[in-house]
C-alpha cells in the first residue's frame, strides 16, 4: 500500500519499470534507480510512490519530502530505500536555483504516479508552469524542423539547412525554434538523439545499435553523454523487463518555471 500526500492509503499500480521519452522530457516510474551522487545536465522532479523521498547535497541537511525539485548542475543524490519513484527529467529553462520541495501540485503527482501514468505527470507540470506547454497552432515551418530531426540522421542535421527549409535565416529559425519548443535547438537535438536511442532498445536493439542511429561516434560517447543527462549509464537504465514508450515531437508555449512561491526552496 502507498499512503499518498494527505495520508489516504490506496494500491501502488503493478506491473514493469516504465520510460518515457518525449522532446526534451522523459519519465521514469518504477524501483529506485539507486543513483549516485551526481550533476544532471537537466531539472529532474522526483515524485515518491510509496513514502517520502531523501535528498542529500553537499554542506547542506538533507531534505526530505514527497517531491522534489533539483535543478540542473547541482550535485546531489536521491535515496528512498526499496521504494518506488518517479523521476521526471526536463529542461531546466528558468528553474530554481535550490532544491525545491512540496510542489504545490504534489498530491495529483502522487496520485498520477500512483497510477502509473507517466505522461500525466507531465501534464500536470505544465498545468502548473512547472514544464513547457504545447501549442495547440504550431508553426508549420517549426513543426516540418521537428519532423526532420527525428528521423535517423535528423539530430546531425545542420542548422543552415533547416533554416533553408523553412525559409528562414538561421538566426531567425533559432529563435522561433526555442519560442515554440521552449528549449534551444542544441538541447533538442541531445533529447531527440536520446528518443531514437530509446526507440532501438525498445525494438529489440544493442546499445551499439542505438549509439549509431542517433549519431554517437562510439557507445562509449552515448554513455558519457547518457550520464550527463541523468546520472546513471544506459545500460542500468534500460535493464531487462523495462517497459519503453517514446512519444512523437511537438512544440511548447513557454519554458520551464519554477513552482508557485508556496514552495519551500533553498540550497
Amino acid at each position: 500500500m502507498a499512503t499518498p500526500a494527505g495520508g489516504r492509503p490506496v494500491t501502488v499500480a503493478a506491473g514493469p519499470a516504465r520510460l518515457w521519452v518525449g522532446p526534451c522530457w522523459a519519465v521514469h516510474l518504477g524501483p529506485m534507480l539507486g543513483l549516485d551522487a551526481h550533476r544532471g545536465a537537466v531539472a529532474c522532479l522526483a515524485v515518491g510512490v510509496d513514502d517520502d523521498l531523501t535528498v542529500r547535497v553537499d554542506g547542506a541537511p538533507d531534505r526530505t519530502a514527497r517531491t522534489l525539485l533539483v535543478p540542473a548542475g547541482l550535485r546531489h543524490r536521491i535515496t528512498g530505500g526499496a521504494h518506488r519513484a518517479a523521476f521526471v527529467f526536463l529542461e531546466p529553462g528558468r528553474g530554481p536555483a535550490g532544491i525545491v520541495t512540496g510542489h504545490p501540485a504534489e498530491p495529483d503527482l502522487v496520485a498520477c504516479a500512483v497510477d502509473g501514468d507517466g505522461p500525466g505527470l507531465r501534464r500536470i507540470l505544465v498545468d502548473s508552469g512547472t514544464a513547457p506547454d504545447a501549442r495547440a497552432e504550431p508553426d508549420a515551418r517549426i513543426a516540418r524542423a521537428i519532423a526532420a530531426l527525428h528521423r535517423p540522421g535528423g539530430p546531425d542535421l545542420p542548422t543552415g539547412d533547416l533554416a533553408a527549409a523553412a525559409g528562414l535565416s538561421p538566426g531567425h529559425f533559432a529563435r522561433l525554434f526555442t519560442r515554440q519548443t521552449g528549449a534551444g535547438l542544441r538541447a533538442y537535438r541531445r533529447w531527440a538523439r536520446m528518443q531514437i536511442v530509446a526507440g532501438v532498445v525498445r525494438d529489440g536493439g544493442d546499445l551499439t545499435r542505438a549509439a549509431a542511429d542517433a549519431g554517437f561516434a562510439t557507445p562509449s560517447h552515448l554513455g558519457l553523454a547518457f550520464r550527463r543527462m541523468f546520472g546513471l549509464p544506459p545500460g542500468r537504465l534500460f535493464r531487462s523487463g523495462l517497459d519503453i514508450r517514446v512519444v512523437p515531437g511537438q512544440v511548447a508555449a513557454t519554458t520551464t518555471s519554477a513552482p508557485a512561491a508556496t514552495a519551500s526552496t533553498r540550497p
